[in-house]
């Protein structure tokens, strides 16, 4: 079906395939994979509570006692 829908049908209003419009616009301007993996990360300013702990997203998590009372 997948072969059907992208290479013999074409779209109405253009006339033609999913497959050409790939071809000729998409596929020239893909790159390469990167050879290092990304890797997600997100920063957050916390302040770390007298128990030692700061909420991120509704969990709690210990943290050194040195940053106790310090905005990080």
């Amino acid at each position: 079906m997948l072969r059907r829908l992208n290479d013999e049908r074409p779209i109405r209003r253009l006339g033609v395939t999913r497959r050409q419009l790939f071809e000729e616009i998409d596929k020239p301007a893909l790159k390469a994979l990167r050879t290092v993996p990304y890797v997600f990360a997100e920063w957050r300013v916390r302040r770390v509570s007298i128990d030692y702990h700061i909420d991120v997203l509704d969990h709690y998590h210990s943290v050194p006692s040195a940053l106790r009372r310090l905005d990080h």
